[in-house]
């Protein structure tokens, strides 16, 4: 038994430590570590937070939540401004842009820059625990989520097994389909992000174009 666990552990610290960029490796944070930070997060937006709040009063967190956007709003226009006129703008190619393992100034900048929108991407978890705290619902906004974690679950299993080394390669006879998957659910974001362009447009042409009109009338 200890061997097996041995040999799932060497290959666990293989794909996902040895494997990592040399750059990032000992700075970003582990998989152990955004496991966790994401399991956490899970048991208490499914269960913890549900169960908590059920025979309580929404908060409003109106100053929790207006500090929160505006940190947000600071944080992302950094990243906007950084990212495109210090990096894109000057540096890089917009047509194709190679990965560049160089320690170069532009690419140690950028590797901060992406360091700080993964923290981002983490920070916006915050999301949901407002909304079960707030005892709102999400709504159409979760079918975006369960389409991004059905696919990293099929990609994942992929480049899990293709870290295990060559002797694995024969596992890996459904890589086609994998592709053919990504397709359609790029195809399938697409449809989702037309309905949300649908929905904001709506929202636009009912709230400032025909309201608008009709005030008019009525003067």
């Amino acid at each position: 038994m200890s061997v097996i666990l041995n040999g799932i552990w060497e290959n666990f610290n293989f794909v996902f430590y040895q494997l990592n960029d040399e750059r990032t490796r000992d700075v970003w944070p582990s998989f152990t570590t955004l496991v966790t930070i994401l399991c956490t997060y899970l048991y208490f937006v499914k269960k913890v937070g549900p169960a908590w709040m059920n025979d309580k009063k929404p908060y409003e967190l109106k100053n929790t939540i207006l500090v929160y956007n505006l940190i947000q709003i600071i944080i992302s226009a950094y990243l906007f401004y950084e990212a495109f006129f210090n990096v894109w703008f000057k540096e890089y190619n917009w047509t194709c842009q190679p990965v560049d393992y160089s320690d170069s100034p532009t690419v140690t900048k950028t590797i901060n820059l992406v360091w700080a929108y993964m923290m981002l991407k983490l920070v916006d978890l915050l999301d949901t625990v407002f909304f079960v705290l707030r005892k709102k619902d999400p709504g159409h906004a979760t079918l975006l989520g369960v389409i991004n974690c059905f696919v990293h679950t099929i990609m994942y299993t992929y480049y899990l097994i293709a870290g295990l080394g060559p002797q694995y390669q024969k596992y890996l006879w459904w890589k086609k389909h994998v592709t053919t998957l990504q397709l359609w659910i790029n195809v399938a974001l697409s449809i989702s992000a037309l309905h949300f362009v649908y929905m904001f447009g709506k929202f636009y042409y009912v709230n400032y174009i025909k309201n608008k009109s009709g005030t008019k009338k009525h003067n």
